[in-house]
């Protein structure tokens, strides 16, 4: 299994512990990750957690924020582990 469906199976096993079902956390998330699924860019994920966090910051729910925060620290540790093989890469070349 690579990387990228690895985070994405753990937010998807997190999504139900961390933001209620009746939370539009869940639907948004989803959608991003579905914008992703294909993505091996380090900009786009960076980008979704960062989306993330801004959610996190005007949400009004407690359990909203944790997982909007918890799904942001997924999504731009992924972008780092990119940019990092990104650069790797080019040192090689």
């Amino acid at each position: 299994m690579d990387e990228t469906a690895k985070v994405m199976q753990m937010i998807l096993m997190a999504l139900p512990i961390m933001a209620p079902q009746n939370s539009k956390v869940n639907e948004d998330v989803l959608a991003m990750l579905n914008a992703l699924a294909s993505s091996s860019e380090s900009e786009r994920w960076k980008a979704v957690g960062d989306e993330l966090l801004e959610r996190a910051k005007s949400t009004q729910f407690d359990s909203d924020v944790t997982g909007y925060c918890a799904l942001a620290s997924l999504c731009l540790g992924r972008s780092v582990d990119l940019a990092r093989g990104e650069r790797a890469g080019r040192k090689q070349s």
